[in-house]
């Protein structure tokens, strides 16, 4: 069984402290846009966010909230792996979009012919490895409660401490997230060009 999070507990800080999922693309909030290219490729999925729970529950996902605050992208993903059903999680942003309907089928295809002692698989571009775009066992769990409780916080640092493999992934496009303003301008005139 595979579970997903969606990570929504970014401070949106180039958005003046805006909620970046709940932005809206054609219309519809981000996440939403995320959480409809997942339903299709996993089994059970949960929003990670720290703030506008109400909004995030109106989507009809359960939300669950780190356990500690400022902590990043991982207190969501620890958070997850306490109550996620499945005994594997992916992991991507709520604020991508253009998410391929693949993504969780071609990271899963590689763990399996990885083997047991593999712990994840991460996306990689061709260009760079897509950190927040993973598949992780379950099993993982513990060592990223002992990596928290020593202070660290970085994803790509968590990763080195786990036998991980990569996925390189053809459409690159999916990756595209919304930083600034003004990549939203752009998404949503190629939303509405037919460029996605």
């Amino acid at each position: 069984m595979i579970s997903a999070v969606v990570l929504c507990g970014g401070a949106g800080r180039r958005f003046g402290g805006k909620d970046k999922p709940l932005l809206e693309l054609a219309g519809r909030p981000l996440v939403a846009h995320v959480l409809e290219r997942l339903s299709s490729q996993v089994d059970e999925v949960l929003v990670s966010a720290n703030r506008h729970l109400d909004r995030y529950e109106a989507l009809g996902i359960p939300v669950v909230a780190d356990a500690a605050e400022d902590v990043g992208p991982l207190a969501g993903i620890a958070a997850a792996l306490t109550v996620c059903h499945g005994d594997r999680l992916f992991v991507c942003p709520g604020d991508s979009p253009v998410l391929s309907r693949e993504l969780v089928a071609a990271l899963d295809t590689r763990l399996r012919e990885a083997g047991e002692g593999v712990d994840a698989v991460m996306a990689n571009d061709r260009v760079r490895d897509q950190v927040l775009f993973l598949l992780l066992r379950r099993r993982s769990a513990p060592s990223l409660n002992r990596y928290l409780a020593e202070g660290r916080r970085s994803v790509h640092g968590w990763l080195t401490t786990l036998s991980v493999e990569r996925c390189v992934v053809a459409d690159t496009a999916q990756f595209f997230n919304i930083n600034t303003p003004e990549d939203l301008i752009t998404l949503e005139a190629r939303w509405h060009s037919g460029g996605l």
